[in-house]
């Protein structure tokens, strides 16, 4: 996690309510709020909120820079200045808003999440104690960028640089994301799942100052990958509804499979039964092809009746149970037709 010791004083908010509930209202008291932590240095230093009232909440005195702060309540006799404690609270004190993106694929890495654009992924801000939440929700920035890659690629250029100016503000979803993850559909939704290829980039901004512009605190990609496809090559497949008694080559194009996805081509015969022509598993880092051909099909079929033959994938994490890409339905006759004459002599 990132280090970040220099606290905006505006967003450290002390909670005054426990204390409060223990605080003198007579007019012969005042309260005093007294906060006390260490410095760089290793010194205890201390800042005081006076003349309180009852109730209500209000800025700490101080940034709370390393580690906790201890805040002590205290009564003062306004006649014989006697002083009297009557409550402490101590206030964790981190500050170092990160961004965490969290995916449904079991096998990416924190540093590099991936999903397919039709998963979707959670994002999160941690690094922030709860006593700050309120205020960094409207004081801190988040922006959101969709950065396909250049056509017929997986990846940046080498010198890609995300273009900050061009996102889009996603702040409102922060009192939400400091709490827990927030789910997100892929931005790339709207576009040709099958030829998405990109990154989403969520950055949390510190906000400017009158001497210094916003300074980006953290920022966290995920892959966004494609959906995959399956089509016969053309001329070489077959056509749903129809008889067949022999089949000429058929070829199978399977694209766009995932990390860690499983392929199957296989048949399911008239009682419903599945034989495996062909399947794998590929692991990748990239999307990837598999190329199926099948020389003579009616070696994997029995008697004559209806079968289908059937092409899926299954991503690891990402699919419950294998989607269907080709699912062709036709009838196999394997019945021999003799043609013959018979002929009479006199």
């Amino acid at each position: 996690m990132k280090t970040n010791p220099l606290i905006p004083s505006s967003l450290v908010l002390v909670a005054l309510s426990t204390l409060a509930a223990s605080a003198n209202t007579d007019s012969k008291h005042k309260n005093q709020i007294i906060q006390i932590q260490t410095n760089e240095f290793g010194e205890e230093v201390r800042a005081a909120l006076n003349d309180l009232g009852e109730a209500g909440s209000t800025n700490a005195p101080l940034p709370i820079l390393y580690g906790d702060a201890t805040f002590e309540l205290w009564s003062i006799n306004t006649e014989t200045a006697e002083q009297k404690l009557l409550d402490t609270t101590v206030v964790n004190g981190f500050y170092s808003p990160e961004v965490v993106v969290i995916t449904p694929d079991p096998n990416d890495t924190p540093t590099n999440p991936r999903t397919r654009v039709d998963k979707g992924y959670s994002v999160q801000i941690d690094g922030i104690s709860p006593a700050y939440h309120s205020a960094a929700a409207t004081q801190l920035t988040l922006l959101y960028n969709k950065e396909p890659y250049p056509a017929d690629t997986f990846a940046h250029p080498s010198a890609y640089t995300t273009d900050y100016a061009d996102a889009t503000d996603v702040s409102s979803a922060l009192s939400t994301m400091m709490a827990s993850p927030a789910s997100f559909s892929s931005g790339f939704v709207s576009d040709d799942w099958e030829q998405v290829a990109g990154t989403e980039t969520f950055s949390i901004w510190n906000p400017a100052t009158d001497s210094a512009s916003a300074t980006m605190a953290d920022s966290h990609s995920v892959q966004v990958w494609p959906v995959a496809n399956a089509y016969f090559e053309s001329s070489a497949g077959i056509e749903g509804g129809e008889t067949y008694r022999q089949f000429d080559p058929i070829k199978i194009n399977i694209d766009n499979l995932y990390a860690k996805d499983n392929w199957s081509v296989e048949i399911i015969d008239p009682n419903n039964n599945a034989t495996q022509i062909l399947g794998g598993t590929v692991i990748g880092d990239a999307p990837q092809s598999r190329q199926v051909r099948i020389s003579n099909l009616g070696k994997y079929l029995g008697e004559s009746g209806q079968y289908t033959l059937r092409v899926t994938q299954q991503a690891e994490g990402l699919d419950p149970e294998p989607v269907e890409h080709i699912g062709v339905t036709f009838t196999y006759d394997r019945r021999i037709v003799v043609n013959a004459q018979i002929g009479t002599s006199e």
